[in-house]
Formats: structure tokens, C-alpha cells, sequence
């Protein structure tokens, strides 16, 4: 049988300061943060550049203005304010989450269907955040991607990225 698999998984950086968010809780990632961080060596991104709210939303044109407020507005929502453009989650409807972890996990699925020789295509996307002890905010990009080439060979992909974005004064 034909097939293929990949993994890019950059690790998590050792100059970086610990990633130890154990029994916080995903609230505390609110706070402000600069659009524009640093991304780990390593890895495979999808971007040339990780702006945080390109991260959380999965989308270039949204929220892009400068600094990136994090927030829970209501007990059960999430928000993420740039500029004059505000956009909330409800934390009960799966795309946003409290994970396991205690980071704040975003949640994507998508399903295309490429003209020959690609097949229809699956990318299951999760960023989660935390906030580190020196106050900036941390971003794992995990992605995997499955793909039928000529709607019959099975191809898989994964790939991890880490960002890190410095904490910002609030406007």
C-alpha cells in the first residue's frame, strides 16, 4: 500500500521562560500583548509571520490592530479586542475552550477538495495560549493535515510551531 507521513514538530525553545501553567487556568492569558512576537526555531509554519490574532482566528483581515487585548467579559465568553474591531467566543460552543492543560485552546476544522492530482483534503488546527511568568503570552500552533492524493493515497502531516508575544501596556 501506498502512503505517506510527515512530522515537523519544533520543541518547546530552553532560552524561553518555563512553560508551567499547571493549576491556573486558562483565564489567565487575559491581559494585553504586541501583535508581532517571536516564533521558535524550528518547526514548519503555514505564515511567514505569526501575528497573534492571526493565530486565534485563523483569518488575515480580522482584528489587526495593535495591541491584542485578551479578555472574559462574561463567565462563559472570551474576547479578543485590536483597534476598534472586537471578537467574542462562547466557551460552550467548542471552538473555544478551557483545555485540559490549563491553556486557552482554539479549535479549527476544515475540508476542501482539490482539482486532480490533490483529493479532498482535512486540517484539524489547535492553538492554545498561556500566559508565562515574565507576563508575555505563548502560543502552540499544532496542526494535522490528511490528504487522499489522486482520491487514493493516503498522505499525513504534522506540524508544531511555538510564538511568543511580550506583554503591552493596555490603551
Amino acid at each position: 500500500m501506498l502512503g505517506g507521513c510527515e512530522s515537523i514538530a519544533a520543541p518547546y525553545p530552553a532560552d524561553w521562560p518555563p512553560l508551567s501553567n499547571a493549576g491556573v487556568g486558562c483565564r489567565s492569558v487575559a491581559g494585553a500583548y504586541a501583535q508581532h512576537g517571536d516564533r521558535a526555531p524550528g518547526g514548519w509554519s503555514t505564515t511567514p509571520y505569526g501575528r497573534l490574532t492571526w493565530l486565534a482566528t485563523g483569518h488575515e483581515l480580522q482584528l489587526v490592530g495593535d495591541p491584542a487585548l485578551f479578555s472574559f467579559p462574561e463567565r462563559d465568553a472570551f474576547e479578543i479586542r485590536a483597534g476598534t474591531d472586537v471578537r467574542r467566543w462562547s466557551l460552550r460552543d467548542g471552538e473555544v475552550a478551557c483545555g485540559r492543560t490549563g491553556r486557552l485552546e482554539f479549535r479549527r476544522r476544515s475540508y476542501t477538495v482539490e482539482l486532480i492530482p490533490f483529493g479532498p483534503q482535512w486540517r484539524f488546527q489547535r492553538v492554545s495560549f498561556a500566559r508565562l511568568h515574565d507576563g508575555s503570552l505563548v502560543a502552540e500552533y499544532d496542526e494535522v493535515y490528511w490528504l487522499l492524493v489522486f482520491f487514493v493515497i493516503p498522505m499525513r502531516a504534522h506540524y508544531v510551531d511555538w510564538y511568543r508575544y511580550p506583554a503591552a501596556a493596555s490603551p
